[in-house]
């Protein structure tokens, strides 16, 4: 199980590998971590529960398992928008030891601790036990306090830079920049 979870990295790497991309430079920055947030858990989801999903609900009889899954799947939603929201912080080099100490260790949570105490809970996922179903909305319930937790990091983090943009630019003033560029190239085009 350890073995399975480890390979956990490759969702960073991919969610890393977006957010550098110079494609996703032009968009917005809010925009950005929630269209790459969204569209990464979604296809995890897909790939993870809706494919089970689809072949064990055509069968005669239902299972708890299902309804198991779907908290699951919602609680991991709200893991990959933290996850990409702590990812751009790292890229970014979060100002001030604490903050850095704060986003690696709930990047370690939801990228490793999450996903490994949700397998362990999900081991006897077919059997009716209420303590199944309270243990999966405490974890919820706690990844939704985290992603709190990120977004009120994520917004500080963003006016601190916004307090400190007479050396740098923010991302906003590159996407109004490269939003520019491409009015003039056009019309360089059409000349």
């Amino acid at each position: 199980i350890i073995f399975q979870e480890s390979a956990n990295i490759i969702d960073l790497a991919g969610i890393y590998y977006i957010l550098s991309h110079k494609h996703t430079n032009s968009i917005n920055l809010n925009e950005r971590i929630l269209s790459v947030g969204l569209s990464w858990g979604f296809y995890e989801s897909l790939a993870t529960n809706f494919f089970p999903f689809l072949i064990g609900g055509k069968s005669l009889e239902f299972s708890l398992k299902y309804i198991y899954r779907s908290i699951s799947a919602n609680t991991f939603l709200f893991s990959n928008l933290s996850k990409t929201c702590l990812l751009f912080m790292w890229m970014k080099n979060t100002s001030g030891k604490t903050k850095i100490n704060a986003v690696n260790s709930l990047l370690v949570y939801f990228t490793f601790i999450l996903p490994l105490v949700n397998r362990i809970i999900l081991i006897n996922e077919e059997s009716f036990r209420s303590d199944i179903f309270i243990q999966l909305l405490f974890e919820f319930a706690l990844t939704f306090i985290l992603s709190i937790i990120t977004k009120f990091i994520f917004s500080s983090q963003l006016n601190v830079s916004h307090e400190h943009k007479n050396a740098t630019y923010s991302d906003d003033e590159i996407y109004q920049v490269n939003k520019d560029l491409k009015k003039k190239d056009k019309k360089k085009k059409k000349n």
